[in-house]
């Protein structure tokens, strides 16, 4: 017994309690994805279903309390906002212990990207004392909304220099380690932030800093250079609509609004955003009966032939599309269920979500930020002299890039309209930039709503039935759990927002 105590002793304890499966030096490649992915994957959702229906670019029929305006809190975006942080905070660490100053600038590019979203939800929020449990903190103090600002600004323009000293990464599901375009990211995040805070700081403060990034062409020039997380044609990274349940996306439909603003413009996006209504007889009026199902539905090997339909209509006389507007019936946002189901008489009467949505296992991509978005916040700042260059351009480039992420090619006439062209009034110009950019934000509803909290455009009125006292929310309240974890951090935050952690409370960006 005494020997075997000796053999025992002498054994590599360090050696017998490590874990092969588990390594405990991980590299930045194999952490950068889950830094972009997962963080994607929220936010994919949350386009879809809160963005979309709070900008009513698509209204609801059934379970229909958040298109009431009846919103609660966003404990998912919360807690996956902090396990990302978490990760670029190791990420900056295994850079500097290697020497890598390419990964430590694209970690604070998506550490910034990720707080800016959490402040942009909630009001303030921790940041600065994030992810301390190491140091024995688990009660993080609330930054103020306006140093969680200052700070991601510093961090983008930091991480920009970073990657201009050049260098490499791996890994990297979003640019496959193209650092020119992760710079051009962090710059055009920069001018998208900047703008943010337009009502905090003169144009005269934010207008130089914008025009400084502008001049140095470092931003995004293109769709290629856009930050969007493509998805897949086979599993699993499919969008998650087409591989859902059926109720789940049928429970969404054309709004009357994006209805009424999309043909007001003869916008053939309509046709692709949208489908017709599946009412029989109507069809029947358009359409030979045995094509009904596929150009309805998408089924089979026909899911194109609606799309096909009135891309060649279109091509053939772009406002000969006016003849179909009556097959697209748009649902009013904020109905109580009972209503929305029997709006217009039945569902077969309220127009579908398009076939790139359901049909189709790729047919849009998760956008962190894209072209479009950069063309019309620059075409704004033009608008209000904040920068030099010409509004009209920047719009135009714009709406152009807008429908070429979806394979569209708009007609000349479609520029000419009246209602397209850039009007010489300021308000109304200034409405149209909005509107444009409102439409290219489909898939990215959050996006929207976060703009038009800046700039009530376009407009937004709740619906008949709303809960909400007329209003649209301001913010989403914060996880429950940090009331019960955090309470005095929590109450703190809660204070500077008038005392009561609720939707309608005036954070700091909107004082």
């Amino acid at each position: 017994m005494a020997l075997l105590l000796m053999q025992a002793c002498t054994q590599d304890f360090g050696e017998i309690n490590s874990n092969p499966n588990a390594p405990e030096n991980v590299t930045g490649g194999l952490l950068l994805p889950t830094i972009i992915i997962n963080p994607a994957q929220r936010l994919g959702r949350l386009g879809w279903e809160e963005g979309n229906t709070a900008m009513q670019i698509s209204a609801v029929n059934n379970f229909t309390t958040f298109d009431q305006m009846g919103w609660g809190g966003q404990d998912g975006v919360w807690n996956d906002m902090y396990r990302g942080i978490r990760d670029a905070d190791n990420l900056m660490i295994i850079a500097d212990e290697s020497g890598n100053t390419a990964f430590k600038g694209v970690a604070m590019i998506m550490k910034a990207w990720m707080g800016a979203t959490l402040a942009d939800f909630f009001g303030d929020v921790p940041y600065s004392q994030a992810n301390k449990a190491k140091d024995d903190n688990f009660t993080p103090a609330y930054d103020a909304q306006e140093d969680v600002y200052n700070t991601i600004l510093s961090e983008l323009e930091t991480a920009e220099g970073l990657l201009a000293q050049g260098g490499s990464i791996d890994g990297d599901p979003l640019f496959s380690g193209d650092l020119l375009k992760w710079r051009k990211f962090a710059n055009s995040l920069r001018i998208r932030y900047l703008m943010r805070l337009e009502k905090k700081r003169s144009g005269a403060s934010i207008g130089p800093a914008i025009q400084a990034i502008v001049s140095s062409g470092i931003h995004f020039e293109s769709n290629e250079d856009g930050a969007s997380v493509p998805y897949l044609t086979t599993a699993p990274n499919q969008y998650f609509q087409h591989t859902g349940r059926v109720g789940g996306f049928d429970e969404h439909r054309l709004s009357q609004k994006a209805e009424e603003r999309m043909k007001a413009i003869n916008d053939p996006r309509l046709f692709v955003f949208y489908r017709p209504i599946g009412n029989p007889d109507s069809l029947a009026f358009y359409f030979d009966p045995v094509d009904l199902d596929a150009i309805t539905k998408g089924s089979g090997t026909n899911r194109t032939a609606f799309r096909d339909f009135f891309t060649t209509v279109y091509a053939a006389d772009p406002m000969g599309i006016q003849q179909y507007y009556p097959l697209f019936k748009g649902l009013p946002n904020g109905l109580s269920e009972g209503n929305a189901i029997n709006y217009n008489g039945s569902r077969q009467n309220q127009s579908r979500l398009g076939e790139i949505l359901r049909e189709l296992p790729d047919g849009v991509s998760m956008h962190f930020m894209h072209y479009p978005e950069l063309m019309f916040i620059l075409a704004e700042a033009a608008q209000k002299d904040y920068i030099n260059g010409n509004a009209a351009d920047f719009y135009q480039a714009g709406i152009e890039a807008a429908f070429e992420m979806y394979g569209i090619e708009a007609a000349d006439s479609y520029y000419t309209q009246s209602s397209v062209v850039l009007s010489n009034d300021n308000d109304t110009a200034l409405e149209q930039i909005a509107t444009q950019k409102w439409i290219s934000l489909f898939v990215s509803g959050i996006e929207a709503y976060f703009d038009w909290r800046r700039t009530g455009l376009p407009e937004i009125t709740p619906g008949p039935d709303n809960v909400n006292n007329n209003q649209v929310p301001l913010r989403f309240n914060y996880p429950a759990a940090e009331q019960a974890l955090n309470g005095d951090n929590w109450k703190a935050a809660v204070d500077r927002i008038g005392g009561d952690d609720n939707i309608n409370a005036v954070m700091w960006l909107l004082q």
